[in-house]
């Protein structure tokens, strides 16, 4: 008996100190490669303002360029922005961080706030935030024009942390839509998947439609500015009947649900095994 209870005793110690030992055990978040981008500066950070902007020692504002977070606001924000906030404290208060901005300094680099907009990395560990946030599904995929850079990367992040349910992404109310769902997000940001069925241009804008009915179902319309972007890149446009594609930006009420295309990094190609040629067909109006 006596000899049982110490194989017990220390089977307990045991399970305990792999229990603690797991627990213990370093996160490991994505690295960045900043080669779009120029290192402009480093500094220490001096407190965390809201998920997307801190403060530094010098007394800049810096915003994080390239995320949304669904449930911030100025007055009470969500589960999902306190967790974000909370994440920023733990990695960058009274931390040494590298400051990524674009690479023109007289385009990207500031708002009408003054604050600067940039990729950070913390220099302790080599900690890319954007990628952190993403990786934790705290944070959504938001380039915008004037910042576009690595968005491939976040892309690339922010789709692994949705596969793996974390953070927002096991939210019903932030899931993928389909063109058939899209309706019920309008005026708000969101994310769309569908295949397209139909390509039109009318007056230098193309529009691709993802229902028989162009004036009531979900459509995507791109000026001719950022389809000449796309085109740069060696893509048809023209050529997208049948294929599914990913796309976000904010939704809006316009022949139905609609997404006006302001940036190529806004509109993803899904893998060919994915997509069902069968419902392709392109044509002009």
């Amino acid at each position: 008996m006596r000899k049982l209870l110490i194989y017990v005793l220390v089977l307990s110690c045991f399970l305990s100190i792999s229990a603690t030992a797991q627990e213990a055990e370093p996160v490991i978040f994505p690295k960045g490669d900043f080669t779009e981008l120029r290192l402009t500066s480093t500094a220490t950070v001096e407190s965390i303002i809201d998920p997307l902007r801190i403060r530094l020692k010098d007394k800049r504002v810096i915003q994080l360029a390239g995320l949304e977070i669904p449930d911030l606001d100025p007055y009470e924000s969500g589960d999902i922005a306190v967790a974000a906030q909370e994440s920023l404290k733990e990695l960058l208060e009274g931390q040494t961080i590298r400051i990524y901005q674009t690479k023109k300094a007289d385009k990207g680099r500031t708002n009408r706030m003054g604050h600067h907009l940039a990729h950070i990395e913390r220099k302790e560990g080599d900690i890319w935030i954007q990628g952190a946030l993403l990786s934790e599904g705290l944070a959504r995929v938001y380039p915008t024009q004037r910042n576009p850079e690595m968005a491939l990367q976040m892309l690339q992040i922010e789709q692994e942390a949705r596969e793996a349910q974390k953070g927002l992404w096991k939210d019903e109310k932030y899931a993928v839509l389909t063109p058939e769902t899209a309706e019920k997000s309008e005026n708000g940001f969101a994310i769309v998947t569908g295949t397209v069925r139909s390509v039109a241009t009318i007056r230098n804008t193309l529009y691709l439609n993802f229902g028989a009915n162009w004036r009531t179902d979900f459509t995507i319309s791109i000026k001719s500015a950022v389809r000449k972007k796309i085109a740069r890149q060696g893509i048809n446009l023209m050529n997208f009947g049948g294929k599914t594609v990913r796309v976000r930006g904010w939704l809006e009420s316009y022949n139905g649900p609609h997404i006006k295309l302001i940036h190529p990094a806004w509109i993803e190609v899904l893998p060919e095994e994915e997509q069902d040629s069968n419902l392709g067909q392109t044509q002009k109006h």
